[in-house]
């Protein structure tokens, strides 16, 4: 959202004030807009890393307390 409103008040900037900065508005737009997709890029790599990670360790979501107390008693008589 920031990448935006900052090409759009750099854009506006040049065609309001006129400065003949060429090239300087596109360079500074074009930077932040690839910096931002390669934010969300890296975001969606780790969020596919952290569920692939998460599924790989195979462990029960939850572990009922009753079953391991019955067995724990089970075991011990």
């Amino acid at each position: 959202m920031r990448v935006f409103i900052c090409g759009a008040d750099l854009t506006a900037r040049h065609f309001v004030d006129g400065h003949e900065v060429t090239g300087l508005t596109t360079i500074v737009v074009d930077t932040m807009r690839l910096a931002a997709i390669r934010l969300i890029s890296l975001g969606v790599v780790g969020e596919c890393f952290g569920r692939t990670f998460e599924e790989a360790k195979a462990r029960p979501l939850l572990i009922p307390c009753r079953d391991l107390a019955q067995g724990l008693t089970a075991s011990r008589a």
